[in-house]
């Protein structure tokens, strides 16, 4: 499974993913401006490049890519802003869109606030259409996977036939099959590798799907705070809504303030490799 993270933050999408698909994940880059969580993402996929600016990614420069995701900037269409839309210059929709033209992608995810549903989320569907995908929104929050705060969120999910197993050739005119070179665990990711980290534990414990599902029911103090832990200062220790006795303070809450909740992402993940394994099949 060949990943471009877009918008990676401090890779929640990726560590998702990583639960789900294991070594068979490859993540070809991450596309991240902000500078801590630069670190963050250069901490725990220490070989894994970061493209700094999406204006100026090409999105035809990995090769093939079976899914993009990608929880671009909710500022244009929060409630806690001026909910400018399309006119703010922090609506980076276009931009995604246009790797995801260029990559032709099987799978793409999106996650934003659930401010777009009245202001661009028919519109963005729109554009998916008109490549050819089939689409569909979900609105979930944090709470649907057992977090402790609601944290409603859109996930929308495309995916196109065009592009898919069944209809994809490899450069040799062979039949699709998905590519694992160069995987988590041969990239040294250290969510995975560090034996003694709570994701090496859970993924070591678990012996399925439902089992994995019913031990990923932890809040997303422990889950998130886990991928900010050891920079520049300690793990995030939560008191009610703050964070106290923390370097870096402001970095850290901004970065979990902005991140996806990779439980949801991960629910979203199974279903899309279950579809896959049974294209493989058929």
């Amino acid at each position: 499974m060949r990943m471009l993270d877009l918008f990676s933050g401090i890779g929640g999408f990726s560590l998702a993913a990583s639960w789900v698909w294991g070594d068979e994940l490859e993540i070809v880059s991450f596309c991240e401006i902000d500078k801590f969580c630069q670190k963050v993402l250069n901490k725990h996929w220490p070989n894994v490049q970061i493209h700094d600016d999406i204006k100026t990614l090409k999105g035809d420069q990995f090769g093939t890519i079976d899914i993009i995701c990608g929880g671009f900037p909710c500022q244009p269409f929060s409630v806690a802003g001026k909910q400018g839309g399309a006119r703010d210059d922090r609506a980076l929709w276009p931009e995604m869109f246009r790797v995801i033209k260029e990559s032709k992608p099987i799978w793409v995810i999106g996650e934003n606030v659930a401010g777009i549903i009245n202001m661009e989320l028919d519109n963005y569907i729109s554009d998916l259409e008109g490549e050819g995908y089939e689409v569909q929104a979900f609105n979930i929050p944090a709470c649907g996977v057992d977090a402790r705060h609601k944290r409603e969120r859109v996930w929308i999910l495309a995916y196109s036939e065009q592009f898919g197993c069944r209809g994809r050739n490899n450069e040799n005119g062979d039949e699709w099959k998905i590519q694992t070179a160069g995987s988590c665990s041969s990239c040294e990711c250290k969510v995975l590798a560090d034996s003694k980290g709570i994701y090496a534990q859970r993924l070591k414990d678990r012996s399925g799907e439902e089992q994995f599902r019913r031990s990923c029911r932890w809040s997303i103090e422990p889950a998130m705070g886990e991928l900010v832990n050891g920079i520049s200062g300690g793990l995030v220790r939560f008191e009610g809504r703050t964070a106290t006795g923390i370097k870096n303070r402001v970095n850290k809450l901004k970065a979990l303030g902005n991140a996806i909740v990779p439980q949801v992402a991960a629910e979203i993940m199974f279903a899309i490799k279950k579809v896959m394994d049974i294209e493989k099949i058929s």
